[in-house]
């Protein structure tokens, strides 16, 4: 895949709304936060007002995130990709790494040998232009604390080099504003009564990992991940998912973990 030699310098114009991309995307408290932050900044300061946040465990594991945020027509696009057509997304094959090597974006018109094949000719077709979807630029986010994360962004007509240019720039920083999310979350202390293996299953929840990217990540099964979430919303008063994640990551008051913990 080639590198595109031509991208532009940016202007000063441009580096101000990047600064304000990241300075919005800052005032988040946690993980989950921050993925709305930052689509609504990405529309806000660039204009990009069809996009996508994943996360997971490593980057080949984001593509399968169950719960990604996304605004725009990527928002209704998002269930049909999570049930279906995540399996035959050609950013997610083995021959595009390369193009992300060094965190930089990745753009439909370079998969071209690539969407010969038929599963994501198909993507091509029955997915993206479908919905009138005619380009799409996937930005790499690694972090660290096993997480990753890639935006994506849809466009109905091509993506400018420009702003292409500004996502590299962009992708870098966010890396590191995901990271920092990892590690307070990994860090913070867990409610009393909890062990330290459901404490890091929650911390996962909050993340917006699945449950089999969870057991992916604590090496466990899914029935034991189910049985650490179940302890965690009884330990904490949540009757859902999205209430344990939200509580989990708003909390300002920890209190200290139990004295007998329960093992995986």
């Amino acid at each position: 895949m080639a590198y595109d030699c031509t991208a532009p310098t940016l202007g000063v114009a441009d580096l101000h709304r990047v600064i304000a991309v990241l300075e919005d995307s800052t005032s988040s408290r946690n993980a989950y936060d921050f993925r709305e932050l930052v689509i609504d900044a990405l529309g806000r300061h660039l204009g990009l007002r069809n996009t996508t946040f994943f996360v997971g465990p490593t980057f080949a594991q984001v593509f399968t995130d169950q719960a990604p945020v996304a605004n725009g027509i990527a928002a209704r696009m998002v269930p049909a990709y999570v049930e279906e057509f995540h399996r035959d997304d050609p950013f997610a094959h083995p021959a595009a790494w390369a193009g992300y090597r060094g965190g930089r974006p990745l753009r439909l018109n370079e998969l071209r040998p690539v969407l010969e094949l038929p599963r994501h000719r198909r993507y091509l077709d029955k997915f993206l232009l479908r919905n009138g979807i005619r380009d799409k630029v996937v930005v790499p986010l690694v972090a660290d604390r096993g997480l990753a994360g890639g935006i994506g962004v849809l466009e109905q007509e091509a993506v400018t080099a420009r702003h292409r240019a500004i996502l590299e720039l962009l992708g870098r920083h966010l890396g590191q504003l995901l990271a920092l999310h990892a590690r307070a979350t990994t860090q913070r202390r867990p409610e009393a009564a909890v062990s330290p293996r459901q404490v890091q299953t929650a911390d996962l929840v909050t993340l917006g990992l699945t449950n089999r990217q969870i057991a992916d990540v604590m090496c466990v099964g899914i029935d034991t991940v189910k049985k650490h979430i179940t302890a965690v919303m009884k330990a904490t008063g949540c009757t859902s998912r999205t209430q344990l994640a939200l509580h989990w990551a708003g909390r300002s008051n920890p209190v200290q973990t139990g004295s007998r913990p329960t093992g995986s």
